[in-house]
């Protein structure tokens, strides 16, 4: 089990990723650097409530509350899996055409594959388990199956990122706001047309 003093609900036991620019605003600089930042502002979303449910598990006590609990993890779960489609369907596509480099990204997608039994589990386990049957225990042991490789995988994603910096910035740019224009038009009753990347929390 991960160990955690918490201090934050949300900041551990998987570390947060330091936004690379700090507080800096980077929206005129190079693309690369605009989307290294928005990506782990995104990543740091899917941290901070993974976080939060390893943390929060052993408080859940209510039925009420418990049901809720297994229906929060069940959106994690869309969220995270609507990101990563997202990005194998049409973002990293789009990297792969201004680098010129044929699976430029696959360590991302290897990655995503590595975990995905883990987070499957979890899936699972918000599903057939009952306000009877939940163990704060069980579900922690789940996260922990997965929770250190997503976690470095998110990180190793912000680097891939800041190596476009070499390649046109605005041809960088350019696919950021394709990839949001794109989950507009193919993502049904779209919450917050600032964050391309969160799927509809329905």
């Amino acid at each position: 089990m991960a160990s955690f003093n918490p201090t934050s609900w949300a900041d551990g036991p998987f570390p947060l990723i330091p936004t690379p620019f700090g507080g800096r605003d980077v929206s005129k600089e190079h693309g690369s650097h605009y989307l290294a930042q928005q990506m782990s502002l995104l990543h740091n979303c899917i941290l901070r409530v993974l976080n939060a449910i390893y943390n929060q598990a052993p408080h859940v006590k209510s039925k009420k509350d418990i049901k809720a609990f297994l229906r929060l993890i069940r959106l994690w779960h869309d969220e995270l899996e609507h990101h990563h489609r997202i990005e194998e369907q049409f973002f990293f596509p789009k990297i792969e055409e201004i680098t010129g480099v044929v699976n430029f990204m696959s360590q991302s997608i290897d990655q995503h594959q590595s975990f995905s039994p883990g987070v499957a589990a979890l899936l699972n386990y918000s599903i057939m388990t009952s306000v009877t049957t939940y163990h704060a225990t069980d579900l922690q042991r789940i996260i922990d199956s997965f929770g250190e490789t997503l976690q470095s995988h998110l990180h190793d994603e912000i680097d891939a990122l800041l190596s476009l910096e070499k390649y046109r910035s605005i041809a960088v740019r350019k696919a950021w706001e394709q990839t949001h224009r794109y989950v507009l038009k193919t993502t049904s009753n779209y919450p917050c047309s600032s964050d391309p990347w969160i799927a509809p929390m329905a």
